[in-house]
């Protein structure tokens, strides 16, 4: 069987898909008991419900068999999967509590990113004396809020983490946030090792659901899930507790999407650039500036441009193209993945 598998694999290297990276492809038995899998999930899905599209669940599903394997420290007995699905937009309720036992979805809501992660910049000139109107402080204003686009695992980031977490078994008392948050401890290396240290947790966050649907508000932290609402909180921390946490991003199974992302990263950044330039040039006739004060604010502006986009874009392109361990290896024993 596994040297049937081998040559399949070479096969499907054949016709250009071995870019989706070892999570997204297994022996025929394995993809055929994680596809049976999906369908009784979605046979128990209420009129409300979603899931994930397959290939996302099978990277969840994957990682979850691989962690098992794996006995990570802390992991116990569990038989949830809480998969945050950053390749959708905040807007959607995509955060998927999945019980591989009961075989079910157990629950969605709504999950933030960091502000960081954003593919949003808005750029204005600062000014002390308050005597430039504030529309015509405007130097950029960029992207897209509800976008979860740059990722990191270095303190101070202020951006979300990729990779596969456990949730602690114990909620604590938060009197930033309000009662209860629910911390997360990475396990995946250089992608999230740093989540705890970091204090990257479950919390709430006041804005009602509607607000997120209707005006696609996408509220942002700096770096934790927040939850709409205390009462969802309470319902969402008790039901993650011991839990594992797959922090998704499609890049990280596809190193061809991987590349495109940072490919167009890398030419938003020039047209940007441009557009800044230009806009501060005019500004320069329009407040006074001298030509010194321009080249003063062009490399202040730039310098903060490269920082705020191509560095995040540059470390979020090489931390994907690394991977996960969990959702990028294959299986030892795919025979207990699952089994029927």
């Amino acid at each position: 069987m596994k040297a049937l598998g081998f040559i399949l694999h070479l096969l499907i290297c054949s016709v250009g898909l071995c870019s989706l990276g070892a999570s997204a492809w297994a022996e025929p038995a394995l993809e055929e008991r994680i596809r049976h899998l999906y369908q009784e999930f979605r046979q128990t899905l209420s009129s409300e419900q979603t899931l994930p599209s397959f290939d996302h669940f099978r990277s969840g599903a994957l990682a979850f068999c691989k962690a098992k394997e794996s006995r990570a420290e802390g992991l116990t007995p569990a038989t949830r999967l809480a998969l945050v699905d950053y390749s959708e937009s905040s807007a959607k309720k995509r955060l998927y509590l999945l019980d591989f036992s009961a075989r079910r979805l157990v629950s969605q809501t709504y999950a933030t990113h960091a502000g960081a992660s954003a593919g949003w910049l808005h750029f204005y000139e600062e000014d002390e004396t308050n005597s430039i109107p504030y529309p015509r402080r405007r130097i950029l204003h960029f992207g897209d809020l509800s976008e979860s686009r740059f990722f990191s695992a270095r303190p101070g980031s202020r951006e979300s983490s990729l990779g596969l977490a456990l949730a602690d078994s114990v909620t604590y008392a938060s009197s930033l946030w309000g009662d209860p948050a629910l911390r997360m401890n990475g396990l995946d290396g250089a992608l999230n090792s740093s989540l705890k240290n970091r204090g990257v947790v479950f919390h709430s966050f006041n804005y009602a659901d509607e607000q997120v649907v209707q005006m696609h508000m996408a509220p942002v932290s700096e770096g934790c899930l927040m939850f709409p609402g205390l009462d969802e909180t309470r319902k969402w921390v008790e039901a993650l507790k011991g839990a594992l946490v797959l922090l998704f991003h499609e890049r990280l199974v596809s190193s061809d999407l991987n590349q495109k992302i940072f490919n167009e990263d890398q030419e938003t950044y020039g047209v940007l650039r441009n557009r800044m330039r230009i806009r501060l040039e005019s500004m320069a006739q329009d407040l006074g500036w001298d030509s010194r004060t321009l080249q003063e604010k062009i490399q202040h502006y730039e310098s903060k441009l490269k920082s705020n986009w191509l560095d995040r874009a540059t470390e979020t392109y090489e931390l994907s193209r690394q991977g996960s361990q969990y959702i990028g290896t294959p299986l030892k024993e795919e025979a207990n993945c699952f089994p029927e």
